[in-house]
């Protein structure tokens, strides 16, 4: 796991691992008083295929605050120290670079994905760019989608067929539902919607999709208020992607997206926020394999803490690890293992 915290007049990207239910000494990857600290925008962890770990963060390009774009760096001692590398992408231009996903690519490498808005000083829209990532650097990247939603994130996934991406989408008449790129030995697929939910919006809704798989099974989660009507949907497929089935309704009780998903060996988990009476709360929920739904778990915030930023979800052993920041007194990350049938154990 990776968060940000304040030092003074710097900002600290710092690193820990669950190991055997417990969490390890944090470790510092990177810091200085020109980090990006965004709530949406988050940093990323990747392995790749012989165990190197990847982080990026941001910082910022200029003076504007959406000038900013992602810094890469390496471990080879399973993060105990960290390399810089350089910047993610070949453009340094003061727009928007972020909303990063990664995919473990071949030995000592891993793939990037993220929003792109180097055309904006020519009045064109942010694309969706791929390029991999070395120990050396990334090199020129490429375009998946020229016209994608501006500020929701990405999530990628690796199937059995190759990697698999997902990013809300924008039409030229402001549909921003979720769109899907796949790469098999073919080449990258043109972009296709996961779900036809014609949610027509003209700003971003900060509420990006996520996306986990395993072999051939693919789970893909989501928020739509279209037609005026919030729902959390999760669209699942057993094809690596080719296919989805129609989208089961998660949620549509008051929810506020900010979406996580994970394939554990009970179903699929996903995470979500969701408004109560006095306060917004962490939420999680079983699907089975068979299509139904367990019941909606609350997982915080504590009685005198309310959340802060947006929750994580991993499969661990024989349940999940999640994970989400609250607001008190101070700052805290919070965490709790689900063991989905059983009472939540917190961390």
């Amino acid at each position: 796991m990776s968060w940000l915290e304040p030092d003074g007049e710097e900002d600290v990207l710092k690193v820990a691992q669950f190991v055997d239910g417990r969490w390890l000494v944090p470790r510092e990857v990177a810091r200085g008083s020109r980090l990006v600290v965004n709530r949406s925008d988050v940093p990323e962890l990747a392995v790749a295929a012989d165990g190197t770990l990847f982080a990026h963060w941001l910082e910022k390009l200029g003076g504007d605050g959406h000038a900013y774009g992602a810094r890469i760096a390496k471990s080879t001692d399973s993060g105990s120290s960290w390399v810089p590398i350089g910047w993610l992408h070949d453009d340094l231009s003061p727009v928007e670079h972020g909303f990063v996903s990664f995919v473990p690519a071949e030995s000592g490498a891993i793939e990037a994905y993220w929003l792109d808005g180097r055309a904006h000083p020519t009045g064109g829209a942010t694309a969706f760019r791929t390029a991999a990532v070395h120990s050396e650097g990334s090199p020129p990247s490429a375009v998946l989608d020229d016209r994608v939603c501006e500020c929701c994130s990405t999530d990628a996934a690796l199937t059995a067929d190759g990697p698999l991406v997902v990013y809300r989408d924008r039409s030229a008449d402001e549909i921003r539902d979720i769109g899907v790129v796949r790469r098999s030995a073919d080449g990258w697929s043109p972009p296709q919607s996961i779900h036809d939910d014609g949610w027509q919006i003209n700003g971003c809704p900060v509420n990006g999709p996520a996306v986990a798989a395993s072999g051939r099974s693919v789970a893909v989660a989501w928020f739509t208020a279209a037609a005026a009507d919030a729902r959390v949907l999760i669209a699942l497929s057993d094809d690596a992607g080719a296919s989805f089935a129609e989208p089961l309704v998660v949620d549509e009780d008051g929810p506020r997206g900010q979406v996580d998903v994970t394939l554990a060996q009970q179903g699929v988990v996903i995470t979500w926020l969701r408004r109560a009476e006095t306060t917004t709360e962490v939420v999680w929920r079983l699907v089975r394999a068979d299509g139904t739904l367990g019941p909606v778990g609350i997982a915080g915030p504590r009685e005198d803490a309310r959340i802060s930023g947006y929750p994580r979800i991993e499969a661990v052993d024989d349940g999940a690890l999640l994970v989400w920041v609250e607001t008190a007194e101070e700052v805290r990350v919070r965490g709790a293992v689900l063991r989905l049938n059983e009472a939540v154990s917190e961390r």
